[in-house]
């Protein structure tokens, strides 16, 4: 029930604030960022509104009554929350007494507790020291390392930050469906994204989908739409991974023709150069008489004109305005796609 909310709350104001009425949010930002301060670690808009969606939630049900299931948790980090020692304990007891909460152990565990559960990691360090004493613990790490290992050696494509990485995955799988949007209760977004992916970068999807797959029956989870999340994980995580792709696959190449002149053409170039950077090889056509015929052996793959041209084997032809548009580079776009189909 409680995914099934936070989940509501968050695909219901997806492009706005929700309304969190009796619910002392100010109090809990002050005390998110101080705890982000104390961890060395970054605590953004989009982090905070999540656990705020989420620490909300848990305050609704706790207050009809319901608990928080039973999960091994961190007994230390509950008795360091409690104490009036703690850096954060005056504006954190302030949220609990807006809230008409006690500062307890029974409501920290209802409001928080998928945040202190036993493996969940505030720092990559602390999820080391722990792979030390604990064996799942363990097996994710190695599991995650061999995979990131494996993937920047196939891709030759370097990770620079594989040890943040590698924790936020495992932290997303420990989590497991109490993190918002690892799924979904009307629109998959994530799935979307999987898609769209794999249509632009099929090979590194197929070898990083099924890595995925793989470690996620090592630590118990068999769910299509979670496996959407951890890859989704990956892929935004690792820093420039998309960038490097890009730059990885062999350029299309396009070839523009005018029927004004060839200067028209060379400013068409230039224009489209802007937005495909990397990814098009960009020439005019410029020969003294006009052969489609002789494109067919040629190693262009698309062709752009400004008027109507005669269908050519093995080559995607795209119809532009003679000052190309948005509409015009998104044509560009779907034929790219269509070329690597």
């Amino acid at each position: 029930m409680r995914f099934f909310l936070s989940q509501f709350v968050e695909e219901r104001y997806l492009t706005s604030t929700p309304p969190l009425t009796e619910f002392d949010s100010a109090s809990l930002e002050k005390f998110l960022i101080i705890i982000a301060k104390l961890l060395h670690t970054e605590m953004n808009y989009t982090t905070i509104n999540v656990i705020k969606k989420r620490v909300y939630v848990n305050y609704i049900r706790a207050k009809l009554g319901y608990h928080a299931d039973e999960q091994e948790v961190k007994e230390d980090i509950i008795d360091y929350c409690l104490s009036d020692k703690a850096p954060f304990y005056e504006v954190f007891s302030t949220f609990f007494k807006n809230i008409g909460f006690e500062l307890n152990r029974a409501n920290l565990l209802n409001l928080f507790s998928e945040f202190i559960i036993k493996r969940f990691y505030y720092s990559f360090d602390d999820m080391i020291q722990a792979a030390t004493e604990d064996l799942p613990t363990s097996k994710s790490y190695i599991a995650l390392n061999r995979m990131l290992t494996n993937l920047s050696e196939i891709f030759k494509i370097p990770i620079t930050n594989k040890d943040f990485v590698v924790w936020t995955l495992h932290n997303t799988a420990a989590l497991y469906k109490t993190e918002v949007n690892s799924n979904y209760i009307l629109y998959n977004r994530k799935h979307t994204f999987v898609l769209k992916t794999k249509a632009s970068f099929p090979k590194f999807y197929e070898a990083s989908y099924k890595q995925i797959q793989d470690y996620l029956t090592l630590v118990g989870i068999t769910d299509d739409a979670f496996t959407d999340h951890l890859y989704y994980t990956l892929f935004t995580h690792w820093r420039n991974l998309s960038t490097a792709l890009l730059k990885a696959e062999q350029p299309i190449k396009a070839i523009i023709f005018s029927n004004f002149d060839i200067y028209h053409a060379k400013m068409v170039k230039s224009q489209f150069e802007l937005s495909f950077s990397g990814l098009i090889d960009f020439s005019v056509y410029s020969s003294p008489t006009v052969d489609y015929a002789s494109l067919i052996d040629s190693d262009y793959d698309l062709i752009i004109a400004n008027f109507p041209i005669p269908e050519v084997t093995n080559m995607e032809i795209v119809t532009i305005n003679t000052l190309p548009t948005q509409e015009d580079v998104l044509k560009v776009y779907n034929a790219v796609n269509n070329l690597k189909k």
